[in-house]
């Protein structure tokens, strides 16, 4: 019978009614008691009860009254309330449910059927507890679930639309490669050909061989791009790092005024924002360098050359700009100046291999590269880096 733990009031404005009920409840539960509506309110506001025992008939709040106010309450709306009730006027059994009671028993108190009827409710009330309690944590576990799914679903789109541009650039990478090396290989074999091989003296055979190791040295030089390309794709940096970006900017000034004697120091400024970068430093610095020797190799030979190299923090990235004022790109080249072993209109120094490995390491990262250029007005390369995730 006992349900230790469970706390009941008990609401009667007459003293031997509040004493029968204590006398009853006591040996089984917490009891609280109070003799009018106002008093009870303060009670199950202030403690909580598990159930209220709440007498109709009172002087100033009725009993009708006070269940009223503790169902408008968020706190004790859950509550159960058993009235007692010394009158058997149907009436009053109808409203008593009406108004959120879960039942009622009449005076004189039958204390065999209180006490059930006490125990029944509050086995009740506790279940229901349970019940609400394992809803929210169904809830609870089915938000969880679908965020997750989400988040999966999510990952698995941006997999699966990275591995079709992964498909994509290398089903395009494997077409320019072999278009490339088809023609020192094709060059190479013509000249086996016209080798005279039974007359080694013949004058012929001293210029086939310096075409072929022309040939040879070219087909060496495609390779090596291509061992570039594929090393920057397997090994992407995974650890970011904090650097100076003014001692990184400069020395990729100086490495790039290096290989070039008409150029110097002098003909780059540089408009940093930033006193320290957190992200890729090698990465940063190669696609820095070939952007430099791409503003060097593209020079309007008319003017002196001018770079301005700018970075910022921009809301959740950095931005690098390199601009210059060379002879520019036209509009028809600009969407291919990123493609490997491109000849170009606008010129045909070069591999063309730069501007596509800027590409491929700045996507590699989760950036992306940008240009905007009109011919003999200069370009402007940006370039976004995102940054790291903590």
């Amino acid at each position: 019978m006992e349900q230790p733990g469970k706390r009941v009031l008990v609401v009667d404005d007459k003293p031997n009614n509040l004493s029968l009920v204590t006398s009853l409840l006591r040996p089984h539960y917490e009891v609280l008691l109070a003799n009018n509506g106002e008093r009870a309110l303060a009670i199950a506001r202030d403690q909580l009860p598990d159930l209220i025992l709440l007498d109709i008939m009172m002087p100033g709040m009725s009993g009708f009254e006070v269940c009223t106010e503790l169902k408008a309450n968020t706190e004790t709306a859950d509550i159960p309330v058993i009235f007692l009730t010394a009158r058997n006027d149907s009436d009053d059994f109808e409203k008593a449910y009406d108004i959120g009671a879960v039942d009622y028993t009449t005076k004189p108190i039958n204390a065999k059927e209180l006490m059930m009827r006490v125990k029944t409710h509050l086995l009740i009330s506790e279940q229901r507890q349970r019940l609400l309690s394992l809803n929210k944590r169904i809830t609870f576990i089915n938000e969880e679930l679908e965020e997750e799914v989400t988040k999966r679903t999510m990952a698995l789109s941006r997999a699966k639309e990275s591995l079709e541009r992964q498909n994509a650039d290398l089903a395009q990478f494997s077409h320019l490669v072999s278009h490339n090396l088809r023609g020192p290989v094709a060059s190479a074999l013509g000249l086996t050909q016209l080798f005279d091989r039974k007359n080694s003296s013949n004058p012929i055979n001293s210029d086939v061989i310096d075409r072929m190791v022309d040939s040879v040295k070219n087909i060496d030089t495609i390779l090596k791009d291509i061992s570039t390309i594929l090393d920057l794709r397997e090994n992407i940096p995974t650890g970011s790092e904090r650097f100076d970006p003014i001692s990184s900017v400069q020395s990729m000034i100086n490495l790039a005024v290096a290989k070039d004697s008409i150029v110097s120091p002098a003909n780059f400024k540089m408009e940093i924002g930033i006193s320290e970068v957190q992200g890729f430093r090698s990465y940063f610095e190669k696609i820095l360098l070939y952007l430099l020797e791409n503003a060097i190799q593209f020079r309007n030979p008319d003017r002196e050359l001018h770079v301005v190299i700018t970075l910022n923090l921009v809301s959740a990235h950095y931005e690098l700009e390199v601009k210059d004022n060379g002879i520019g790109i036209p509009e028809v080249d600009q969407e291919r100046i990123f493609l490997p072993f491109k000849k170009l209109s606008y010129s045909s120094k070069g591999k063309g291999l730069g501007l596509y490995l800027v590409k491929t390491m700045t996507h590699s990262i989760g950036g992306s590269v940008h240009v905007q250029s009109t011919p003999l007005g200069g370009s402007v390369f940006k370039v976004i880096f995102p940054l790291p995730q903590s």
